[in-house]
């Protein structure tokens, strides 16, 4: 099992963004990643029914190449 590097960090960005700034901050090369484990409070943000004012969940960012970006492959990965 490879090592594992754990940071923590306050995300100011939209987590998309930051992602995919880790990917490359982190030097991760193809079939590398990042997962993020994000718990936060929306301060002055807009909220109805669709959105909470509390953020609870966790996502991944994989690099891959342009020929990589087809649905079969994308499926592959997340099963």
């Amino acid at each position: 099992m490879a090592d594992k590097k754990r940071i923590t960090a306050q995300v100011v960005q939209a987590a998309s963004k930051w992602k995919r700034m880790a990917l490359a901050q982190f030097k991760c090369g193809v079939g590398k990643g990042v997962c993020t484990d994000m718990r936060a409070v929306r301060k002055d943000y807009f909220l109805d029914h669709d959105r909470s004012s509390y953020v609870d969940k966790w996502d991944w960012e994989r690099t891959i190449t342009a020929e990589d970006r087809s649905l079969d492959f994308l499926k592959d990965i997340a099963r």
